[in-house]
């Protein structure tokens, strides 16, 4: 008698897994299909490299930071404009090096928290959408 009330749960449960199953890995959309989601892909994008580093000084320090950066944009190449607005670029990054302690350049996160605000900085003083993000391809703190 057990074995007749034990069969249709296990029915059930193998039912409701393979139906978990089949949306999983079927019927589930893509992350990029998702609402709201723009993937640009590595091969849109172009670099402009804004000098060969930049060396400054650290807020309440001695110590002196030197950083390369790029910067990674998308749409038409506006070299062009960058290489005439570079010092306005080396001067906002300069900005967001300046405005933190040698403690916050030292931790785990600092290159991912630079990168954003350099990001943000550029963004805004050179009225730049096309601006991806700003990669930090060396950082040294002496």
């Amino acid at each position: 008698m057990k074995k007749k009330k034990v069969l249709p749960i296990i029915i059930v449960v193998i039912a409701v897994i393979a139906a978990f199953c089949v949306y999983y890995f079927v019927l589930k959309p893509a992350p990029e299909e998702e609402a709201g989601s723009e993937t640009v892909k590595l091969e849109d994008m172009y670099y402009y490299v804004p000098g060969e580093y930049f060396v400054t000084n650290i807020e309440e320090s001695s110590a002196l930071c030197k950083t390369s950066v790029s910067l990674a944009l998308t749409g038409k190449d506006q070299t062009t404009f960058l290489e005439t607005n570079n010092a306005v670029i080396r001067n906002a990054v300069i900005k967001v090096l300046i405005s933190h302690t040698e403690d916050e350049l030292r931790t785990a996160g600092a290159i991912d928290m630079l990168e954003g605000e350099m990001s943000a900085e550029l963004k805004t003083a050179l009225r730049l959408e096309e601006l991806q993000t700003v990669y930090i391809s060396d950082f040294v703190i002496q």
